[in-house]
């Protein structure tokens, strides 16, 4: 009995260490991070001059309904550096501890949750985490949220959560950042409680009220006074023809926004995903019929376009034409990455544990950038709108990597070269230090 206790006591120590490990790495990152002009500078001005409490409301009247955001920017902005590189690393370890959560179910495969992490885009990971004004309204309300989902995930599997309180005011104050993650917890939490009404015939007040909770709060954030001046605003600055765009024209326009992005910013992540469903489908036993033919028409994709990479035919997969301009010929990238994404996420949400959960996921990944196509802010945000489906991407990754872990154990040590290398050069370009909007590569 003694010896069962204290193996429990070594390994909650030993993750108890990498934990404090990549607080501290992310918190030597953090120090080396500089204010900037602009919302940095200008927001702690303003703050100095009109004070904290005045600020937030002035900014809910005439800005937007992100208290929570807007708050902690109040808060910490005009205070020394150090109090938002513990917090700031703090909030990178609880996304961290969310992830591997959400993804295995229990706290295991640490290393696997690291590495899956280790495959950003830095242009995302430098203006979502490490721009201090940017941390406020990404890094930290992000993982307030993901945090916040252990409850509807635990209830989705009819587990019980101790203190769901606690989850609850997480997700209310997540919920008053970015809207890309508002939509989601308010989604997700409301299929959850439909599963359990309809598959279980019960009621979980807990799920209930994390439901109400959040779909207020986003209410209160959507109907905030300064939402419409903000969009008017941000419209005359960053995209004048905004406001006079039908809804078709947005759509067109976002479709090709998300498909450059996509291919430029989330493409890490992808090819591990990718390079998962592989090694899973070569060792897997009892392979099915559709995985059969999916991989093969993953694998024929993946040679038409490494041969249009070395050919001479003037095709190029990473050039989207506006859909007003498009010629027929210009076409083909959509229509190839379009059957890629299709063959690729129907594999992963076939591969996953609960299908059913997976392909909400997968939804839930591609919806969340859609939401920027409603956003005069679509070009000028840059990489940073897409952490939010980069944090999902990497729990879909997380959720298949448990159903086969005894198989993707085996690879491990190839699957941590990609993020010892992208982290090791962004260490070596943190090491000048860091300046948000100034990371000239993906």
């Amino acid at each position: 009995m003694k010896m069962v206790f204290d193996k429990k006591i070594n390994k909650s120590f030993s993750k108890f260490l990498i934990f404090a490990f990549f607080w501290c790495c992310f918190f030597i990152v953090s120090m080396q991070t500089r204010k900037i002009g602009g919302d940095d500078t200008n927001f702690t001005n303003q703050i100095l001059d009109v004070g904290g409490v005045n600020w937030v409301l002035a900014r809910y009247n005439n800005w937007s309904g992100r208290f929570f955001s807007d708050s902690m920017t109040a808060f910490f902005l005009p205070k020394s550096q150090i109090l938002w590189a513990i917090s700031n690393s703090f909030f990178a370890t609880l996304l961290l501890y969310s992830i591997n959560k959400l993804a295995f179910q229990k706290y295991s495969n640490l290393f696997f949750s690291m590495a899956s992490l280790g495959y950003i885009s830095l242009g995302i990971l430098v203006d979502s985490s490490f721009w201090i004004t940017g941390s406020f309204n990404y890094l930290w309300p992000i993982s307030l949220g993901l945090f916040s989902l252990i409850l509807v995930s635990n209830s989705y599997r009819n587990k019980k959560t101790r203190y769901p309180a606690i989850y609850i005011a997480c997700a209310i104050l997540a919920s008053f950042g970015v809207e890309q993650l508002t939509a989601c917890l308010v989604c997700f939490s409301i299929l959850a409680n439909l599963k359990v009404a309809f598959s279980e015939r019960a009621f979980r007040p807990s799920l209930f009220l994390y439901s109400f909770f959040t779909a207020m709060s986003s209410a209160i954030v959507i109907l905030s006074p300064g939402s419409k001046n903000r969009v008017l605003e941000d419209s005359a600055r960053w995209y004048p023809d905004f406001i006079h765009m039908s809804l078709l024209d947005k759509i067109t326009s976002g479709v090709t926004w998300q498909f450059d992005y996509w291919i430029t910013y989330m493409s890490g992540t992808i090819v591990l995903l990718v390079f998962i469903i592989f090694i899973v489908q070569i060792k897997k036993q009892n392979v099915s019929k559709f995985e059969k033919l999916s991989s093969k028409i993953l694998f024929a994709l993946l040679a038409i376009a490494a041969s249009l990479s070395i050919s001479v035919i003037p095709v190029n997969l990473t050039e989207f034409v506006n859909f007003n301009d498009a010629s027929l010929a210009s076409f083909f990238p959509y229509f190839f990455w379009s059957m890629f994404f299709i063959v690729v996420y129907s594999l992963a949400i076939h591969l996953s544990p609960d299908t059913i959960e997976s392909a909400f996921l997968v939804a839930a990944i591609f919806l969340s950038a859609a939401l920027m196509y409603f956003s005069p802010t679509i070009y000028a945000s840059g990489p940073r709108s897409l952490a939010v489906p980069f944090v999902l991407h990497t729990i879909l990754i997380g959720k298949i990597a448990s159903n086969h872990i005894e198989i993707i154990l085996n690879y491990r040590y190839l699957l941590y070269i990609f993020p010892l290398i992208n982290i090791g050069y962004f260490l070596y370009w943190a090491s000048q230090g860091i300046q948000a909007h100034s990371f000239v590569f993906n």
